[in-house]
């Protein structure tokens, strides 16, 4: 998703998806604004005060939000983190280490940080593991031999920059 507000509808549809309750939350505003309420201007206000209204709803208890490739977010990224800081829930955010997200992201208090760059090593390896599995797995399938098994490992391992997702696509 390219921008925060889709973003934001990505996370309401999840939460109205394990909570059905949370529906009344997006019918008091679409009731009032209709199809616009989720695609014109100012649909980013719209959407967060519905996203704000379901994480403060009582019914929800031990949510954690998921935002994934945050630097691929285009549009809007620091009013999505804003948005993130003062919440019940817990967020788990991944993204490059692109300067503009740490900065956003110093002043939180109760973090914890990975960096997988520092550990490239053991991600590589745990990615090779995968695509073996992978591999073996369609080698078994398909029924092919050694010569190709061995093509099909190069050509991933070579493509993947040791990304799991990459592998997992292909």
């Amino acid at each position: 998703l390219s921008n925060a507000t889709a973003v934001l509808r990505g996370l309401i549809y999840l939460l109205v998806g394990q909570q059905p309750s949370f529906i009344s939350h997006v019918r008091k505003k679409h009731e009032h604004a209709g199809k616009q309420l989720f695609e014109d201007g100012n649909a980013w206000e719209a959407l967060s005060k519905i996203l704000a209204a379901m994480l403060d709803d009582p019914s929800l208890d031990g949510a954690i939000l998921i935002v994934n490739a945050l630097d691929e977010c285009k549009t809007n990224r620091h009013q999505l983190l804003d948005f993130a800081k003062p919440s019940r829930v817990k967020w788990i955010v991944s993204s490059r280490n692109w300067q503009d997200i740490e900065e956003k992201l110093y002043n939180i208090k109760q973090k914890v940080r990975l960096h997988l760059e520092l550990n490239k090593d053991s991600i590589s390896k745990a990615v090779n593991t995968y695509f073996r599995h992978k591999v073996d797995q369609l080698a078994y399938d398909k029924k092919y031999d050694k010569e190709i098994r061995q093509a099909i490992k190069t050509h991933l391992t070579s493509n993947s920059d040791s990304t799991f997702l990459w592998v997992a696509l292909v």
